[in-house]
């Protein structure tokens, strides 16, 4: 069983000053035992788990998961994606609050590194009596996961950014892609791919919403590639989530010009359609029932899917497309 070393984080005193009035989350990580660093599951138990108290945006909830997240992606030698070892970007919310989205880069090891794959998911969630596992614990957990899963010789580089504010009207997306960084401009994202409920309901469907560039077709090809590949195939790819299209993280970067896919799990209908699982923004929405509805096994489905599809990618022949 790993054991990570007891970490206390100084975490932003303006973020916690302007947060609304909730139980203070424990800004220590005392001796996190995971099983595996890359099963979701065991990420996703911290993300939603009672220390990071619903994470509103902005909240010490909140700063304990950014912290989490800030913690693994350093156990699994990412660099900080602002530079010198930096991990947040922060930003304003209209109100004023202090907030951050966080960002880790994994390298390119090939002659395509300067070309970047972003994947992307919400960190926050609505706050106290909310756990938010699947909303968007789900995605948050696949891409901590994907931090320690991914090989260190990609051809690509890999941006993995959490974004804060989300529920508040996409607001770290939108920051993220109005305040391009020096060290990521957006001429160098080839794709996001944009993660957001992707644990619950039946684990051998999921869903995509691509953007309808030929860069996002080509991963949607990749996408099926991959998922009939595995060990156990999903047995259906659904495209029903057109009426969400602007509710996501995905929609920030389609308004500025960089292709982007939202994957889900889907809707409730297996065969397409239907409505969002019936835990969405409910007290509900927490780890054990997501476990008692499958097991866990969807969304440990869906990181392998991505780290293969993710791969594939990084390895794509894009000038041909």
């Amino acid at each position: 069983m790993l054991r990570l070393r007891s970490v206390l984080f100084a975490l932003v005193a303006a973020a916690a000053c302007s947060a609304p009035v909730e139980e203070a989350a424990t800004t220590t990580i005392d001796e996190v035992r995971l099983g595996d660093a890359t099963d979701p599951i065991e990420h996703l138990r911290v993300i939603a788990g009672p220390q990071a108290n619903g994470r509103a945006t902005p909240s010490p909830g909140l700063d304990f998961a950014k912290a989490y997240v800030i913690a693994e992606c350093k156990r699994a030698q990412l660099a900080g994606g602002l530079g010198d070892d930096a991990f947040e970007q922060p930003f304003a919310l209209p109100d004023g609050a202090r907030t951050s989205n966080v960002l880790a880069l994994l390298p390119g090891a090939g002659p395509h590194a300067s070309e970047t794959i972003i994947v992307s998911a919400h960190l926050d969630h609505l706050g106290p009596g909310f756990p938010g596992a699947d909303d968007n614990g789900s995605g948050s957990a696949a891409m901590v996961a994907l931090a320690h899963r991914l090989p260190k010789t990609l051809d690509r580089t890999v941006a993995l950014l959490w974004t804060t504010g989300e529920e508040k009207g996409l607001r770290g997306s939108a920051y993220f892609v109005d305040h391009p960084l020096p060290t990521l401009p957006l001429a160098r994202l080839v794709q996001d791919i944009n993660l957001d409920a992707i644990g619950a309901l039946q684990d051998t469907r999921f869903s995509l919403l691509p953007d309808g560039t030929a860069r996002s077709a080509l991963t949607v090809d990749l996408f099926r590639e991959a998922a009939a590949e595995m060990e156990r195939p999903f047995t259906r790819v659904n495209h029903d989530l057109d009426a969400y299209r602007t509710r996501t993280d995905a929609y920030s970067f389609v308004r500025r010009g960089v292709p982007a896919i939202w994957v889900s799990e889907g809707l409730t209908n297996p065969n397409g359609g239907g409505s969002l699982m019936p835990r969405y923004h409910k007290p509900t929405d927490t780890v054990e029932n997501m476990l008692a509805e499958n097991g866990g096994s969807k969304l440990r489905r869906m990181t392998e899917l991505l780290a293969r599809t993710i791969e594939k990618l990084a390895a794509a022949d894009l000038a041909t497309e």
